[in-house]
């Protein structure tokens, strides 16, 4: 039976030193210097999506553990590991 990982990409708050920023704890200061990148959210039944990795990244992630990229959008990433 096939395996997929549906993961979702979402707008991500990233300090000026290229760091993951919680938008619940941060600071109004922080929030005005930092960028957002959309990035994966993290989701616990898919490990590479774990602290929030930039798409290509995570695309490079699923490969090397035998996951082809079946669909790609603005808003979800779909991958499973049959060819």
């Amino acid at each position: 039976m096939a395996i997929a990982h549906v993961v979702y990409v979402v707008p991500t708050f990233i300090s000026p030193l290229g760091t993951v920023q919680d938008k619940l704890t941060m600071s109004l200061g922080d929030a005005s210097v930092a960028n957002t990148e959309m990035r994966i959210a993290p989701d616990i039944q898919v490990p590479n999506s774990a602290g929030s990795p930039k798409i290509k990244d995570y695309i490079i992630a699923e490969a090397a553990g035998g996951f082809h990229t079946r669909h790609i959008s603005n808003t979800m990433i779909v991958t499973s590991d049959t060819a």
